[in-house]
Formats: C-alpha cells, structure tokens, sequence
C-alpha cells in the first residue's frame, strides 16, 4: 500500500518514496479536532533500481500522462513538479527525486514559519491498495504544531516528523472519496 500527501497552498507532494508513516490522532474529548503526526525520509544514496521503482517517478508519470483524476491533487502536483522539471523523467532521475525531496522539506519548513494568512492549507492524503480505487482524504484548515529533524552523521541520512493539527471548524468537515478506475 502506498500513502502520499499534498499540501495545497505550498505545492508540497510527499510520495510515498517520502513518506514513513501517517498516524491520526484525537486531540482532548473532542473527536472533531485531528492531529496527524507524520514521519517522513530525506532521501539519499538510492540506487538505480530503487530510482526507476520509486513512487515519485510514477507521480511525474502520472502528470505526463494526464492520469490524475483529483483537480486539486493534478494542480498541487503541477505546481510542485513543474519547477525541478520532472515532466523529463528520463533525464536524471536521480538527481530530480533528491531536488524534489529538498524541494518538499524547504517547503515544509515555510509552511511551519508562515504567518495566520498562509499557516492554515488544505491537506489531501492519498492511499492507494494495489488494485483498489485510491482512497483520498482531503482536510481542510491544517497547520504546523511541530517540525522535527532527525541527522545521523555516521548513516548520512536523515528524517523529519511534522505534526499538523486541524483547526477546530464545525462548518469544513474531513472529507472521503473513493476513486474509482477509469
């Protein structure tokens, strides 16, 4: 199963090459206000193999082909995907997965530094089983809590977690939607 995730107000798209793990959490008695907790890779030293399997060459695949079916999803991947040019996958790869992973982390870290104008974006979560329809969970009004890094200098690799909550609104609900192949 492959998990992705797009912020929209930041054109940030963590494929799931990106992504360790998602947990939702309930904050207090209220079970309408959501934290999500999510542990994420700094890329480095894939190899050639691991580069043609990864899940972010089939994103940019999927943006060459015009294979996404979400409006927000295909704009967020346009914007985040067309400055590092990985439309021309064929062309160093290796390099564009590691500018695009560097691309999402500087992008997270200003999402976490923004002010009330931009620090609430609209999140969307995308699951895919391997021959199920994705799942896509958009929340709306999420922000930064918390952006940790974690280096190791002996492995040379690193991760984040970044914790979002979502602002308390009884009017913008989560919303699921099940798409199905075409």
């Amino acid at each position: 199963m492959k998990v992705r995730l797009y912020v929209a107000g930041f054109a940030i798209a963590l494929s799931s090459d990106e992504i360790i793990k998602i947990e939702k959490r309930y904050i207090g008695r209220n079970k309408h206000h959501r934290s999500f907790k999510i542990t994420g890779k700094i890329l480095n030293g894939m190899t050639e193999k691991e580069i043609e399997e990864s899940d972010t060459v089939m994103m940019a695949s999927k943006i060459k082909n015009n294979e996404i079916m979400n409006e927000l999803t295909k704009e967020i991947l346009k914007e985040s995907f067309s400055e590092f040019e990985i439309m021309n996958i064929e062309k160093n790869m290796e390099e564009k997965i590691y500018e695009h992973n560097r691309y999402n982390i500087k992008q997270i870290i200003e999402w976490s530094k923004s002010n009330l104008s931009k620090c609430y974006q609209k999140i969307i979560i995308e699951t895919i089983a391997e021959e199920e329809a994705p799942l896509l969970l958009t929340i709306p009004l999420v922000f930064v809590k918390k952006l940790n890094f974690f280096v190791s200098v002996e492995e040379g690799i690193g991760k984040f977690e970044l914790t979002l909550y979502q602002k308390l609104d009884f009017d913008k609900n989560i919303e699921a939607a099940y798409i199905a192949e075409e």
